[in-house]
């Protein structure tokens, strides 16, 4: 069920509250998957269902840093289920891609993040810009990454020092081919400047 409903009756009233839990669609080897997962205060989490093969799996951390281990476990997971974790191919970011997703974008409580030219050409780097914390406050750091490059008609794909592929970026363009927002870390993210 992807969509629960409680009841709550609070001084006398009776309200109807609909909670439900968002899903990424895309896809996990080749076939259609739902996946929602992501840090919060005190853990990072993972579900994914991929139906046409019967496979479910949920993975929780009590760490902000799980995002590597969910990883690794992730591929232990989908290769004992026969699913293919063949890396998705990539190629640089064009250039004018590149400069149209130059900018930053608001990531909530999180802060924000900015696109900016990297190290190498056609692979810009995400940098992190924290929320700043108030006395006694807790604030999730998110994570930049020093390469991006070139996934599909609207994503990118971060890459670590040694070249494996890390989390997707999806990103919306307008009809003008503006960048609107990125989708990082699972959340979306508009840009702001």
């Amino acid at each position: 069920m992807f969509c629960t409903a409680q009841h709550n009756r609070h001084h006398g009233r009776g309200r109807r509250h609909d909670i439900g839990l968002a899903r990424h669609l895309g896809e996990t080897g080749g076939r259609p998957a739902m996946s929602h997962s992501g840090p919060t205060i005190g853990y990072a989490s993972r579900l994914v269902l991929v139906p046409s093969t019967g496979l479910a799996y949920a993975v929780l951390t009590n760490s902000l840093h799980g995002e590597e281990f969910i990883r690794d476990l992730e591929k232990v997971i989908l290769d004992a289920a026969g699913v293919d974790t063949t890396a998705a191919s990539t190629r640089p970011v064009p250039s004018g891609l590149a400069e149209a997703l130059q900018g930053t974008y608001d990531c909530g409580f999180y802060g924000t993040v900015s696109i900016v030219p990297g190290a190498r050409p056609g692979e810009p780097a995400i940098t992190a810009n924290g929320a700043r914390a108030e006395e006694d406050q807790y604030v999730i750091e998110l994570e930049g990454a020093d390469r991006a490059v070139f996934a599909g008609p609207d994503s990118l794909v971060t890459l670590s020092e040694d070249g494996a592929q890390g989390s997707l970026v999806g990103f919306f363009r307008e009809d003008d081919g503006t960048v609107s927002a990125i989708r990082y870390q699972g959340r979306l993210d508009r840009r702001i400047a």
